[in-house]
Order: C-alpha cells, then structure tokens, then sequence
C-alpha cells in the first residue's frame, strides 16, 4: 500500500497556489498547510515530507525570511520552484546542509506529482538546466515517462533488489502476475531488462520503505 506525503505549499501567487494544491489532490498527498508565507504556520509534532516553495518575483530578502521560518521545521526535503536557483532560498537550505531539490516553475502538473513523489523519498533531486549547477542532485530520467502509481511502485521494487517472488508477495499476487506486470513495465521506461530498470529508478532516487511485520517478514529480504 502506497504511503501518503504530507506537503507544504507556499507561494505568493494565489491562483498558482491552488493550481499546485488542486493538481496534489487525491494523489497519496496530504497538503498539511498553504500559504503565501510560513508565518502562522503551527509545527506538529510529525515530520512534513516535502515542502513546495514557489520563488517567482520575491526578493532576497523575502527568500532569507522564509528560509529562516523553513530551516527549524521538520521537513524532509524540500521542493523549490524557481528561475534560477541562485537565490537566498537555497543558498540558505544548501549552507545548512538541508535535502533540496529544484524545479523550473513552468513544471507540468505531471511532471510537479511525480516530483513531489519523488521529493517525499527524501532524495535530492533538480530539472532541466539548473542540474549542472545543482550539487548532489541527480537527474530524473522518469519525469516524461507518465508512470502509472503502481509502476512507480515496481520501480521502487527494482531500485531494492527485490525478486518476483518477494514482489508477488508484498503485492499479493502470482509471479506470473508480476512478470506481466514488469514487461509493460520495461516497455514504458525503455529498459531492456530488470537490471536496466533498476539503475534508472536509482538514478532518479527512488526507493521502497519496507512495511513493519507481519505484512513482510524479516526473512523476506535475504530472498532478494
């Protein structure tokens, strides 16, 4: 079963605000807070997942006022929407050593879901051409793909090491199943094989938190 992200949405523009929040909805996304600011924003005691901060038109010194309200905040990883990432924003997330990964802001609604997917993995990750200029990001070679939820799943599988059978029996499925499932799969990421697809879903950060017992016994991994 997929988990949900919790998400933060924080973006001046109101008409691109709810754009982003309209687009997150009904996809195993929580947004827990939206806002033009972080300000009155009231901390839970969980972790947010990702923050979305879209930079368009705001100055220095607004992008150092908000990374000062973002940087005591439990979140995982954050989500930043900009023109150019040389901004008081990320230089602020980069110094205190913080996950970020950025996007343009003309991103697609497709493109914005699996980004947050992504994001929510914990894993860094940048877009286009701020990707040379991003440190310990890497690139995400399944924006264009269109991947379905449940092949996303697959992939995070794959980018575990998992067998078939250790698939089939998180899924709840026959092997047969699962084979099926991964040559439409490999079809629609261009992978010749399993061991292709698995460095493409590591490339793009993606992976698969193990359920707690009895869902997946602990012994089920050295089956891998």
């Amino acid at each position: 079963m997929t988990q949900t992200v919790t998400v933060l949405v924080i973006c001046h523009g109101r008409l691109i605000r709810d754009a982003i929040v309209e687009t997150l909805a009904g996809e195993n996304l929580t947004i827990v807070w939206e806002g033009d600011t972080l300000e009155g924003y009231e901390e839970s005691a969980t972790t947010v997942d990702v923050g979305i901060y879209v930079l368009s038109g705001a100055s220095e010194a607004e992008a150092l006022s908000e990374a000062k309200l973002l940087l005591p905040l439990k979140v995982r990883n954050c989500l930043i929407l900009c023109d150019d990432k040389e901004n008081e924003l990320c230089n602020a997330l980069f110094t205190n050593e913080r996950a970020v990964s950025t996007a343009p802001i003309d991103v697609t609604r497709l493109d914005l879901i699996q980004l947050v997917q992504l994001a929510g993995s914990n894993r860094r990750l940048c877009v286009d051409t701020m990707c040379e200029r991003c440190p310990a990001t890497m690139r995400n070679p399944l924006i264009t793909k269109s991947l379905s939820e449940d092949q996303l799943r697959l992939m995070r599988y794959l980018s575990e090491g998992y067998s078939n059978k250790l698939i089939a029996r998180i899924e709840k499925c026959s092997e047969s199943l699962v084979k099926i499932r991964m040559r439409s799969l490999f079809d629609k990421v261009g992978a010749a094989n399993r061991t292709q697809a698995a460095v493409i879903a590591a490339r793009a950060g993606l992976s698969y938190r193990v359920p707690d017992p009895p869902s997946l016994p602990a012994h089920s991994r050295a089956e891998r």
